[in-house]
Formats: structure tokens, sequence, C-alpha cells
């Protein structure tokens, strides 16, 4: 293939995935493809028993209605996401319902947007954000430990942000709320008040980063995303909304950077920062490093998201093995929706017109 057709490759590949991140943040399961995932864990008292009675947990994502799942009698819960990215709770343990070597990954990096919510009458209500999810395809939470309510203490508590006053924690909720229900200036008001509250609020923070995103404020969700890293340095959330703008933004390097750091911190479980990674080290001409976090995607996935098999497409052609493109954009093709299965049709053609003209 010649330059200029990798470049066709290069800059189709750019209009269709750099916008996703920006657009997905806020939603589950972003890569949508075929998978399943659990994600369990137990509710526990102080001394380690069950809790009484049956207990609610919470999964609130934004972009997302909130979903239920309930507790066994030990106290056990589970979520399961089903092939088609619906929530499935089930009331029996991990163990006899896990699936085991049939679970697959979906997008982890999106499943760290979300919290888990437990309230129990006469325990302190519990906040446990999942910005330090990992695993691959069975993620476990661990025990939440109830706190029972005294006199002397009754603030909320948080499983991750024990710092945070229960006026920015209320206002965060509603900020949420606006934003699954499309209202973004009432979300935007209520998280730049937890914000205010809380500077040091990190979850808030991404959540406000979201809000601009999807009001086109780029500049905005940056400053957000940043001060949720000044809040916490390991939020891993505000490293992929930065490489995002980066990336929409046709700032590379800098996106190759943010994307680095999110690597550096979870090696494994973090296939969309691997992609990402590899993205911006395409559009900088290496080459040799865009395929090695590529290969680092697809490795991390049972069924890799289309756009990694598009993209590793682009670098086999730009090396002029245009049989693996093409085998890459076939398999691409068996998985991908409009308007991305369109864009790898035409890829295709283009590929195996090379390939003919390679072997003349």
């Amino acid at each position: 293939m010649t330059q200029k057709s990798s470049l066709k490759l290069t800059n189709s590949i750019r209009h269709t995935i750099i916008l996703g991140l920006a657009a997905g943040l806020g939603t589950v399961l972003l890569l949508g493809q075929d998978s399943l995932l659990f994600l369990s864990g137990s509710v526990v008292t102080q001394d380690g028993s069950p809790p009484p009675g049956v207990v609610r947990i919470e999964l609130i994502c934004l972009g997302a209605a909130p979903q239920d799942a309930y507790t066994d009698p030990a106290g056990n819960f589970q979520f399961r996401f089903d092939s088609m990215g619906r929530f499935a709770p089930s009331f029996m343990a991990p163990a006899e319902q896990s699936g085991g070597a049939h679970a697959t990954s979906p997008a982890v990096d999106t499943l760290k947007m979300c919290d888990l919510s437990v309230a129990v009458p006469g325990f302190q209500p519990m906040r446990l954000h999942l910005n330090m999810l990992e695993g691959r395809g069975i993620y476990d939470v661990g025990a939440i430990a109830l706190e029972r309510i005294t006199r002397q203490r009754l603030t909320t508590g948080s499983a991750s942000s024990l710092g945070v006053p229960r006026k920015a924690m209320v206002a965060r909720e509603k900020g949420r709320q606006a934003l699954v229900a499309g209202n973004l200036k009432q979300a935007e008001s209520a998280l730049a008040a937890a914000t205010s509250l809380y500077p040091k609020y990190g979850a808030a923070w991404i959540d406000l980063g979201v809000v601009h995103l999807q009001r086109g404020d780029l500049e905005s969700a940056a400053s957000a995303f940043r001060w949720a890293l000044e809040a916490d340095p390991k939020i891993v959330p505000a490293y992929l909304g930065l490489t995002g703008i980066s990336l929409q933004e046709g700032k590379w390097q800098e996106a190759a950077e943010w994307s680095s750091r999110a690597m550096a911190l979870y090696p494994f479980g973090l296939p969309r920062a691997y992609y990402l990674n590899a993205v911006a080290n395409f559009q900088l001409g290496r080459v040799d490093a865009a395929q090695r976090s590529a290969e680092a995607a697809r490795s991390q996935e049972d069924e890799p998201p289309p756009e990694v098999d598009q993209l590793l497409a682009a670098i086999h052609a730009q090396r002029g093995d245009y049989d693996a493109a093409a085998r890459l954009l076939r398999n691409c093709l068996k998985r991908a929706g409009s308007p991305l299965a369109e864009l790898a049709r035409r890829q295709l053609a283009e590929v195996e017109a090379q390939a003919g003209s390679a072997r003349d």
C-alpha cells in the first residue's frame, strides 16, 4: 500500500475511534462486544456476620438507570451483564453462578465510573467507588462492612472517600441523576456544588468532566479531569478522559503520555487505555509501539472490540502485509455495527486491491 492509501486508513480510523471515548465515558459496556461480566461481593456487619435480612445493592453508573441486586442468606450479591449489555441481578452466590472460564472481559474502564450503594436501616450508608476495580470478566469488590449508627456518629460512610462531607455526596448524587436524565445544566450546577463543597472529591470532578464532554466543552472537561487527578492521582477515568480529549484535538503526543500513565497504573485490565495508546502512537508514526499496544489491548479481552482489529489492519497495511490486514478487517466485520462496518468494508476493498496489485 502506498503512503497515501495508508493515510486514508489512518484518517478514517481517527474519525470513528477518537470520539468514542468522549461519547462513552458515562456508559456501561462502552465497547459493546458480546461478552459476560460478573460483579460480585458481599455485605457483612462489623463482626463479619451477614447483615439482618435481605440487603439491596444499587449499582449507579452515569448514562444508565441505577440497577439493583440483592444479597443471599450469606450476604453475597452479584450483578451479571448478559451478551447484550443488560443487567441480570441474581440472588445466587457468586461461586454458584459466576461461570468461570465462560466469562469474558467487557470494558472494565467504564465500569470504574460506577458506584455501589448500600443502605440498611440502623447502619451507616455506604458508597463504594469502583475506580480501583481490577480483574478480568469476573470482578470481586470484596466485603462491604456495615457500621452501626450511634449517637456520636451520624455521618455518611464511604468505602473509598471517607473524608467527603455528606452535603457534597448529596450534591454529587443530584448531579449524577440529572446527567442520567439528560439535564446537563442541572447536572453541571449540582456537580460544581459538590466539588466546591469538597475540592478533593475526585469522583465528582470526573462526573463534572463527563458533563462538559457531553456539552462539547473540551477545555472545561480537561480542567475537571486534571482536578480529579489532583484529588486522586490513581483515578483512572481522568487519564482516559484526558487521552480522549487529546485525541480529539489532534495532540497525539499528549494522548500517548496520558494513556501511558493509565497503563502504568494498571498493566492489565485496561484494554481501552492500550487501544487509545496504540491510536496515538500510530498517528505519531511509531508503528512498532502502536502494534505492541494494539496487540496488548487485543490479548486482554476474550472477544476484542472490532475497532482494535481495524487499527491492527491499518498497521499491517502500512507494513505492506495486506493479507494480514484483510484478515483482520474481515474479523472486524463479523462484529462491527454501522458506521464502523461500512468503513471497514471500504477499507477491506482498498486492502484487497493493494494485495492484488502486489501479486501482479
